[in-house]
């Protein structure tokens, strides 16, 4: 009897915990640390190896649209800083943001 009541409640734990993972709210990750804007000091490879990405979530990038812009590229138009060919072009207004909508690699 003691082992089926230690079951029941590892099975009821994971029951109760299982849908909790699939409720979390989406994530707005702002792109370079800077609160509004990128600082032009970030290493942006560095900064998201220490960001959790996950589908759903957001970036946001902040910047000034008369000094930068924002590309989806390849990877290696990314390692060669190479702004022609590019997949999409996610600049707007400078206060833009991109929907992680499948799990991918993605250059920006």
């Amino acid at each position: 009897m003691e082992a089926w009541t230690k079951t029941l409640a590892f099975l009821m734990l994971v029951v109760v915990t299982m849908p909790c993972r699939d409720c979390r709210q989406p994530v707005l990750h702002r792109v370079g640390g800077g609160r509004y804007t990128w600082r032009l000091d970030v290493n942006f490879t560095d900064w998201a190896s220490h960001e959790i990405f996950f589908v759903g979530d957001w970036l946001y990038f902040g910047f000034n649209k008369y000094q930068f812009n924002v590309l989806q590229v390849n990877q290696t138009s990314y390692e060669n800083c190479i702004d022609t060919n590019f997949i999409k072009n996610i600049t707007r207004g400078g206060r833009d943001v991109f929907n992680l909508s499948k799990a991918e690699t993605l250059f920006h």
